[in-house]
């Protein structure tokens, strides 16, 4: 849905200010549907009946001028809005947030920045979410100054301590929506993956700097996943439950069921553990919710379902290195912060679904069977269910029954323990 708006020239006098505005409300394919003209003074965007919402494209013309204010507000800072059109200042009951003594009377400004307030918004899986900080940082640090960004999202705890967001919500208000310009982000350079060489890290930032109008030069390769000085200091999950203070690694051992062709072979990860029992130390986690699927393994301390979002992220920053599918694990490793000057090892057992250029960060390992099978010949195939979930569409063309009694792709019974083993004595260098 996109939204068109001619606005009048905004007139303010004193106490007394009209506005004139007129939205038409557009259909995808250009046909308006209608228009819209607010109360005087309350120019809060129409909600669009059916496909979307309209909002105003203005919203991006507004800066925020801090003033030092005496009077009824005794000496203390407040936010006056004002349009980058005009240059006038709007009345504070026309923008949410204003405190209601800040008038626009053309009191001093002292400071002044230019801050576009804006909501980025994705409702996605927690990897999805890991990837998209990428995105936030690279426009913040390419555009300093320039937007006062709320995020939208079902996982908070991963943008904790983010210095490039102020605020962070899993339910935009109607207030939100009316105040700031709305940019629900997805990585549609997904659809060429398999055939131009982009990594999945700039999904999210071509679609932002497409849907904003900007310039997002690419940053670090890598999510941004921030701890505090002070959650690093404490004492990490597995010391915490077992009493273990030495190094470990962290194993998943399967994933969600909606994804079931991602699942790697659980005995390959058995006879990983049982290789290096006594020399490594396992930490199997992953969720344990009905939807997802992470088999038994023995011989390891067994987190499943036992940690939040942010205690895996404490987990990921102690951890000496991964061994995990293409999962939230994978892009974690890659985006916290590294405990030591190493690069953190991660071998992922990837199969035939996923080009490696789309998924592999700098220092990984992508154990991957593309060009080995008939399905997965000129690129990753994409499927993703091997077990029956919901409808049947996307279902894995060569899936193996496993002696579990699940269904195993292919391409990941192709990948052997000894496969992961040799990556990990090659990627590690005995620093285990």
């Amino acid at each position: 849905m996109n939204a068109r708006l001619t606005k009048g020239r905004h007139i303010v006098d004193g106490d007394d200010a009209t506005g004139a505005y007129r939205y038409e409300i557009v259909t995808e394919t250009g046909e308006v549907t209608g228009q819209w003209s607010p109360p005087v003074n309350k120019p809060k965007p129409p909600r669009a009946k059916g496909n979307g919402q309209a909002r105003c494209l203005s919203l991006e013309k507004f800066i925020r001028h801090t003033e030092i204010i005496g009077g009824c507000c005794g000496n203390e800072q407040a936010e006056v809005w004002g349009c980058k059109s005009f240059g006038e200042c709007t009345l504070s009951e026309t923008v949410p947030s204003v405190p209601a003594c800040c008038n626009g009377c053309g009191r001093k400004i002292t400071e002044r920045s230019s801050l576009n307030p804006i909501i980025l918004a994705s409702h996605l899986a927690p990897g999805d979410t890991v990837v998209m900080t990428a995105a936030v940082r690279d426009l913040v640090t390419a555009n300093p100054g320039e937007y006062d960004i709320m995020i939208a999202s079902n996982f908070p705890e991963l943008w904790e301590n983010n210095p490039y967001c102020h605020h962070v919500t899993t339910n935009e208000s109607d207030a939100e929506l009316d105040a700031r310009r709305y940019i629900d982000l997805h990585y549609p350079l997904v659809n060429r993956s398999d055939e131009l060489p982009y990594h999945f890290i700039h999904g999210y930032r071509k679609d932002l700097q497409s849907k904003l109008g900007v310039a997002i030069p690419q940053g670090p390769f890598h999510g941004d996943i921030h701890l505090s000085d002070e959650e690093k200091g404490w004492v990490n999950q597995v010391e915490e439950v077992f009493g273990w203070k030495g190094p470990f690694w962290l194993i998943v051992s399967g994933g969600k069921e909606d994804f079931s062709a991602k699942w790697p072979n659980p005995t390959v990860m058995q006879e990983v553990v049982d290789h290096y029992r006594g020399k490594i130390m396992f930490v199997q986690v992953g969720d344990s919710a009905g939807d997802h699927h992470h088999p038994d393994l023995n011989g390891v301390f067994d987190l499943r379902g036992k940690t939040s979002l942010r205690e895996m992220v404490r987990l990921m920053y102690h951890a000496s290195g991964v061994v995990c599918p293409v999962t939230f694990a994978m892009h974690l490793a890659a985006a916290v912060p590294r405990k030591t000057d190493r690069i953190k090892p991660c071998i992922v057992l990837a199969g035939g679904r996923e080009s490696p250029h789309w998924e592999q960060y700098p220092g990984h390992t992508f154990l991957h069977t593309l060009g080995a099978l008939s399905c997965c010949e000129t690129g990753g195939c994409w499927k993703s269910k091997c077990e029956p979930f919901g409808d049947d569409e996307s279902k894995c063309e060569l899936p193996v029954p496993h002696e579990s009694g699940v269904l195993i792709p292919k391409c990941q019974m192709m990948i052997t323990a000894q496969h992961v083993i040799n990556a990990m004595e090659l990627s590690s260098g005995n620093h285990w």
